[in-house]
């Protein structure tokens, strides 16, 4: 197992919600706010799609960055008591700028990634614990 997913399953336990202190836990719907944007320091507007339980919170924030596209299901976890924030790396998909691969030594990755969990983190709703993970790619 690779040491980053070690980590990750580390740091969502570590924030993982009391399941039961969440007011009716099993009858939480989804909310979808989709192509949020978020700006970065560079002023560069990057764009996520926010995942929220219908009511109640705060709940605690997975961010998930890719360029791969963020349209998936987080259904699992939105149920389970979290907000998850999925954002399309730079200049993929919905989000400005310009692509830069992860195989170059230079690119906005690190900044991108700090100023998303900065910005998550101001979104209604977080508790001020977050886990991120970023999908990489050649």
């Amino acid at each position: 197992m690779p040491s980053t997913t070690i980590l990750s399953i580390c740091c969502t336990l570590l924030i993982a919600p009391d399941i039961a202190e969440l007011p009716d836990a099993a009858e939480l719907k989804v909310s979808v706010e989709r192509n949020v944007p978020a700006e970065m320091r560079d002023g560069t507007i990057l764009r996520a799609d926010v995942h929220r339980p219908d009511r109640g919170g705060p709940y605690p924030v997975l961010v998930m960055r890719t360029p791969y596209g963020k349209g998936r299901k987080f259904d699992r976890f939105v149920k389970a008591g979290y907000i998850v924030v999925a954002q399309d790396a730079r200049g993929r998909y919905a989000s400005d700028g310009k692509w830069e691969s992860f195989l170059r030594f230079q690119t906005h990755d690190a900044e991108d990634g700090y100023d998303t969990v900065e910005w998550a983190a101001k979104l209604p709703g977080p508790s001020g614990k977050t886990s991120s993970s970023t999908r990489a790619s050649r």
